[in-house]
């Protein structure tokens, strides 16, 4: 205090009035300052109270990754959705619940990240607490700013695995026959079409195997359209006893089939023919009755030859209807006439 009755005693009026009015813009300056400190320290708060709610009360999982991909907190919508509580899910590396086949792409959406990139429509599954996958669309902020130290990572999961089971129902009926179960004509000719591309590439050869039963049509007359129902369903299933584990088994339509086999050469194709002609002999129990068709087999293959699909079915259906013509119940390879002279 004696400083200032000192400085005040060697100053003009002016030149006090100067210093005080210096000294009260600097108060005022940092008033100012203080004020707008607190009103930032406020915000904050606000904000994060507000998260902390969001967070809380969030239908959807919220996970927070440290630099390491640790779960360093999740929103307690965990427990609805993935089964585990928050304290359960807290310290894992949530690469370890990723489907195998959805991990190399998950991951490079979440390097992706790392590298700047937002991530705003992802499908992941992920492995639920009882053993079942649910599938969930994600999105991620790309991690912003140029701090050197590392940052969490925030990752938004919605729960979509109603509608995808939906949408893989959906088109499990578009391709598949309704009454055996079996691929449809819709889903086995792009099979069989990409399988020949492959061939006609160098891969191996591709056979075509089409079946017809044989008394079918006196099933239905007499016994009505349920039995013969019944009798495409166990034949459908003994079809798929007969195959090779990698073929494939088509209904067509009516009392049509199919087999596609890729690197089959005569003796595998002639095997299975063999056995399915067992199978389909065996009678099928209907009621109190037992019902009874045979089956006529034709079956072309590429060995050798780069053809087109179309071309391969049209063979195998000239082999087909050789056996038809031979008396039915029997296998046919097809083979190309020698020219007319």
């Amino acid at each position: 205090m004696w400083l200032w009755r000192e400085l005040a005693s060697s100053l003009s009026a002016d030149q006090l009035r100067a210093l005080v009015r210096r000294q009260a813009d600097r108060l005022a300056l940092l008033e100012h300052r203080n004020r707008k400190l607190e009103a930032e320290l406020l915000e904050q708060r606000r904000r994060s109270e507000e998260w902390d709610w969001v967070f809380e009360h969030s239908v959807d999982l919220i996970v927070v990754r440290n630099e390491d991909g640790k779960v360093v907190r999740v929103s307690p919508s965990v427990e609805r959705i993935l089964g585990y509580t928050p304290e359960e899910y807290i310290g894992f590396d949530l690469d370890a619940l990723i489907h195998p086949q959805d991990f190399a792409e998950t991951l490079e959406h979440l390097d992706e990240v790392r590298q700047g990139t937002d991530v705003t429509n992802s499908v992941t599954r992920l492995r639920h607490k009882n053993g079942d996958w649910r599938w969930l669309a994600w999105a991620a902020p790309a991690h912003t700013g140029s701090e050197a130290r590392p940052r969490p990572s925030y990752v938004l999961g919605r729960d979509i695995t109603a509608s995808k089971l939906n949408e893989l129902q959906l088109l499990h009926r578009a391709q598949h026959d309704g009454l055996t179960g079996l691929a449809n004509r819709a889903s086995f000719e792009p099979a069989l079409q990409a399988a020949v591309e492959r061939a006609r590439a160098g891969g191996a050869t591709v056979a075509l195997m089409l079946l017809d039963l044989d008394g079918f049509k006196q099933v239905n007359d007499t016994y009505g359209h349920q039995a013969g129902d019944a009798v495409l369903k166990t034949v459908a299933e003994r079809l798929c006893a007969a195959q090779r584990k990698a073929d494939l088994i088509a209904r067509l339509g009516g009392d049509e089939f199919a087999c596609l086999m890729e690197g089959a050469d005569v003796n595998a194709t002639t095997a299975v023919a063999k056995r399915i002609l067992a199978a389909i002999r065996q009678p099928i129990s209907y009621g109190d009755v037992e019902l009874s068709v045979g089956c006529s087999i034709g079956i072309a293959d590429t060995a050798g030859d780069r053809l087109a699909a179309a071309v391969l079915y049209e063979r195998a259906d000239l082999a087909m209807y050789e056996v038809k013509a031979g008396g039915k119940f029997g296998y046919r390879h097809y083979q190309a006439r020698p020219p007319q002279r």
